[in-house]
């Protein structure tokens, strides 16, 4: 079943970056097959809507700076797609093959992974990072092709992106807290609505179908939870 998460202990910045990830899974999910295509509509306006209301200029430095790290983030991307499919031609034949396997890897999040939005992108470069990190024949393939400075770079940048643009909603929520609050509520209450309906058509029809994106949310509810986990440790010793 879904994991448990305190919504309230988020950070501004954080909520708001946890109901894209979720947005995200569902843009992924066939919600009409699963039954729930219209809670993940509404799912998806109220975040929108949160989003939106974060989204104008208000003459931030933060703004600008994180143009500049989309930038570079961008071009780390856009050269390791193009190293390896230049590699994909290489005249050794152990060469092509992990340029092979790591193209495979990075075209399976979808094309054009630098012109996403701020949050896809976010997303796409995390999970791909990770999987670099955590599969053995990944990695291997990334040191056969000297691309491991690379990958660092693009992880520091994402990384960096990441704290900076929580930053800046952080930033904007302290100029609109009350505007912010009724956003957060009615996003908040439209995620408790998906998940309750994702819970009633297991209980009447059975996991099957809904394990994939379940294990999907749980993945990312496991991970805020280890930030709040994180943060509460972190407190208690100061």
């Amino acid at each position: 079943m879904i994991e448990s998460i305190n919504l309230r202990s988020l950070r501004s910045g954080e909520f708001t970056q946890f109901t894209n990830d979720v947005m995200a899974i569902l843009a992924k999910a066939d919600t009409e097959t699963l039954g729930i295509k219209d809670q993940a509509a509404d799912f998806n306006t109220a975040v929108e809507q949160l989003q939106a209301g974060f989204n104008k200029e208000r003459g931030s430095d933060i703004t600008a700076e994180l143009t500049e790290i989309d930038a570079r983030r961008d071009a780390c991307i856009s050269g390791i797609e193009k190293l390896s499919e230049a590699y994909t031609l290489h005249f050794e034949p152990v060469i092509a093959k992990a340029a092979q396997e790591l193209l495979h890897k990075i075209e399976s999040y979808g094309p054009r992974i630098a012109k996403q939005n701020y949050q896809t992108e976010t997303t796409i470069i995390n999970n791909l990072t990770q999987a670099v990190e955590t599969d053995a024949d990944l990695k291997d393939a990334v040191s056969k092709l000297y691309l491991s400075d690379w990958f660092d770079q693009l992880k520091k940048e994402n990384n960096w992106f990441s704290q900076r643009f929580l930053d800046r909603i952080d930033e904007e929520a302290q100029q609109s807290d009350e505007k912010f609050k009724e956003l957060r509520d009615t996003a908040s209450e439209a995620y408790r609505t998906l998940c309750m309906h994702i819970t009633a058509h297991v209980t009447l029809k059975g996991i099957a179908g809904y394990d994939a994106i379940i294990n999907q949310l749980n993945s990312l509810i496991d991970a805020y939870n280890l930030t709040l986990k994180r943060r509460a440790t972190t407190d208690e010793v100061v």
